[in-house]
């Protein structure tokens, strides 16, 4: 079989994070989504088309190319299908029609949400099927519309009015016959060409299983990395490559990458991992889930609580970050702090594409993105953003999305 994956999206509802990192490398417990997609389709799959945008206009883009390349998987190959614009998934797939003709089978996935190896296999196992998952709030996902024996009827975008709360995971088994129904193709309310047109076209005339699921973790949001990282860092396996000085408190469990010290007097508890060649410490404090890239420091009296930081990025000086993402080289200033915490206890709020948007957590602190300096003692607001490379001054406080 071939598998698609379907990379080509801006992920606009993810930035500032997306503004310099293509959505599918963000990264889950160290490791870019797409890999997470990629190791989940080994030996299902001889050959994964990666749809991206134009990497000449897109430096974003380049990065996906990039990285795949560097990539050696024995047995796996790997094509590129470049689009000039993001025209919609139904456009996307449409271009790899070339390259699918012969498929009687072939996987689609949306590349950028988490998938578990398990479903996949699973929608292997039929001639046609797609992945749904139960949710509260279907009015924000794509719903699948069944029949009495588990078969695909429709697929309905964001229902404005009750039909179902089983929601398209955004992975399917398909086959070549799927390219007969191009009179589906034709642009949505949102201006673009759909797959779930075509699909639910598809399933007219073929029978497409829904297999059923409680694993997917989408990602929409940049709270959906925290989400998702509570999730899956149970299932990571816990290793010491690095060194740990005495007088260090360890109440849960590390993964310590190589050329890394914990240094004397901190204390961690809870699931922490943290990369290679970093410094923690001394006397820092760290609570689990905690992801730590490459090359950061977290050091004295700094405490991290539920974050993740990216490769590169430096708590130096006392601070408190809190259920926050730090982007790559991001610098914080003595005595910085991420409120995460309204006084009133209400669900925190942001603004997304000009929307205020309710992220449904009572906790919730910053995104701060790549390469952003904060001057001491800046205090950030819960559900702030700061877009890539901004400043602040010593003192300031952030009570708005800084661009």
């Amino acid at each position: 079989m071939k598998a698609v994956i379907l990379a080509a999206g801006r992920g606009t509802r993810m930035e500032p994070l997306t503004v310099t990192t293509p959505k599918p490398l963000l990264p889950l417990l160290n490791k870019p989504i797409l890999l997470w997609q990629i190791e989940a389709l080994l030996g299902l799959v001889e050959e994964i088309i990666l749809v991206i945008r134009q990497p000449e206009t897109d430096p974003t883009q380049q990065a996906i190319l990039d990285y795949i390349n560097q990539l050696n998987i024995p047995g796996l190959n790997f094509r590129f299908v470049i689009v000039e614009e993001a025209l919609g998934t139904g456009d996307a797939i449409w271009r790899c029609q070339p390259y699918l003709t012969k498929e009687d089978r072939f996987f689609v996935l949306y590349g950028d949400d988490w998938y578990d190896v398990a479903d996949l296999r699973k929608l292997s196992q039929y001639q046609f099927a797609i992945l749904g998952q139960l949710v509260n709030d279907p009015e924000k996902w794509g719903i699948l519309v069944t029949t009495e024996n588990n078969q695909l009827v429709n697929i309905v975008e964001k229902p404005t009015h009750f039909v179902g709360n089983l929601a398209n995971c955004g992975a399917y088994v398909l086959g070549k016959e799927l390219f007969n129904y191009s009179s589906a193709l034709q642009k949505s309310i949102r201006g673009e060409f759909e797959l779930t047109d075509l699909v639910s076209a598809f399933a007219k005339d073929n029978q497409i299983t829904i297999v059923p699921t409680t694993n997917w973790l989408p990602i929409g949001y940049p709270w959906h990395l925290l989400a998702a990282t509570q999730k899956l860092i149970s299932q990571e396996e816990f290793t010491i490559m690095g060194e740990i000085e005495p007088n260090v408190i360890i109440k849960g469990r590390l993964k310590l990458g190589s050329g890394s010290v914990i240094k004397a007097g901190s204390y961690l508890e809870g699931d922490v991992i943290v990369g290679s060649d970093c410094v923690i410490g001394p006397s820092a404090y760290l609570r689990g889930p905690v992801v730590i890239g490459d090359k950061c420091k977290v050091k004295f009296t700094a405490e991290v609580k539920n974050s993740i930081l990216f490769t590169g990025a430096q708590v130096p000086h006392s601070a408190y970050i809190g259920d926050s993402i730090l982007g790559k080289d991001v610098n914080v200033g003595w005595g910085s702090v991420t409120a995460n915490l309204r006084h009133d206890h209400g669900n925190i709020k942001t603004v997304i594409k000009e929307q205020l948007v309710d992220t449904g957590l009572t906790k919730f602190g910053a995104i701060i993105s790549d390469g952003v300096k904060l001057g001491v003692r800046t205090v950030i607001y819960p559900g702030r953003k700061i877009w890539p490379y901004q400043t602040t001054l010593p003192g300031q406080i952030v009570d708005r999305d800084l661009k």
